[in-house]
């Protein structure tokens, strides 16, 4: 992995603490105060999507340029469906373990990826008791012994796979 290369998106396991943490901090911080957040910010946000409009960088910036101003001035300014105003029949996000669990399934969805790109199976993920783990549902009569198989085979090939590839750990 080139870490010198500005245009690369693979950092490092230093980098991806860093960014991370920065990012948990601020995302700690508007889940904790959700319970004195209004429903909804600015009711006329037309200008405010105006004015977020701009071209494409040329170059990279610090990633606290990007977070300062989501949480403070342009997520303010939106809905609020988890905080205590949000009375809807079904509420909505900031609900802490499912941004967790959301995080561990995107970390975790290549896997997934790459054996249902194989075309020999599909499955999908799921949390049970707190564990991000792949999901294999037989339902189809016409599913055999030999697709269960294939499934267990292929995972293992893909786990290997990306393992060597210090993409995945179980």
């Amino acid at each position: 992995m080139d870490t010198n290369d500005a245009a690369s998106l693979e950092l490092t396991a230093d980098q991806m603490q860093q960014i991370g943490q920065e990012t948990l901090a601020h995302i700690v911080a508007h889940v904790a105060s959700l319970g004195v957040q209004p429903s909804r910010g600015d009711v006329d946000a037309a200008d405010l999507c105006l004015a977020l409009r701009e071209p494409v960088p040329e170059h990279g910036s610090d990633l606290a340029s990007l977070l300062d101003p989501l949480f403070n001035e342009w997520i303010p300014r939106s809905f609020t469906t988890s905080g205590p105003g949000h009375l809807a029949y079904i509420p909505g996000g900031g609900l802490y373990p499912a941004a967790l669990a959301d995080f561990i399934s995107a970390a975790t969805k290549a896997l997934l990826e790459r054996v249902t790109a194989r075309g020999r199976v599909m499955i999908t993920g799921c949390s049970i008791d707190g564990r991000y783990i792949a999901r294999v549902c037989v339902l189809s009569f016409r599913s055999r012994q030999a697709h269960i198989d294939a499934c267990v085979e292929d995972i293992a090939v893909e786990a290997a796979v990306l393992r060597h590839q210090g993409e995945f750990r179980i």
